[in-house]
């Protein structure tokens, strides 16, 4: 049960470059299969924003509602060591989700905003491949302040530079 909730959190922070804090608050309530939707909570608790649920996630996040149950409630709840819900995870669990998977995984350091700032910086990317502007990416990611995102494509390219150089040194 655990390993199954665990493995849906982690996908649903990357693939929609989720704050911890948005993953824990999700309930039942906020998510319309149907529609392929969700919606999550915005940092601090201010806003609410609709998400589409990308279709290679969205099977996985239906077969995990299944197992879970379709009772209200958190969507990821704290799960005890005789497999029963109880309650609301908080974002420390969810941290020290992040942290174990980045040991199995062999990452060293792993947490919740390195997991959070990887998918933004694909996001960059996948966007510039695709052709769109970065307020494409600020609106997804549920930034207020573009230059955020500038900070995150200048460290892109600034690690571009370096890895061009390592790669170039063999020669």
């Amino acid at each position: 049960a655990k390993g199954l909730r665990d493995s849906m959190m982690i996908k649903l922070a990357y693939q929609l470059c989720l704050r911890s804090s948005s993953v824990v608050s999700l309930s039942m309530s906020d998510i319309d299969l149907k529609e392929r939707q969700i919606t999550v909570i915005q940092k601090r608790l201010r806003d609410k924003r609709t998400l589409t649920i990308p279709k290679i996630l969205s099977g996985e996040l239906e077969a995990w509602i299944k197992f879970r149950g379709r009772w209200q409630g958190p969507l990821f709840p704290s799960i005890n060591r005789l497999g029963e819900a109880k309650g609301r995870l908080s974002e420390r669990d969810f941290l020290e989700i992040i942290n174990s998977a980045g040991t199995r995984a062999n990452v060293a350091n792993m947490s919740v905003n390195r997991l959070r700032h990887t998918s933004i910086t694909s996001a960059i990317v996948r966007a510039r491949a695709a052709n769109l502007p970065i307020e494409a990416v600020k609106d997804f990611t549920g930034h207020k302040d573009i230059r955020r995102l500038f900070w995150y494509q200048t460290r892109l390219e600034n690690n571009r530079e370096e890895i061009a150089g390592l790669v170039g040194s063999g020669f």
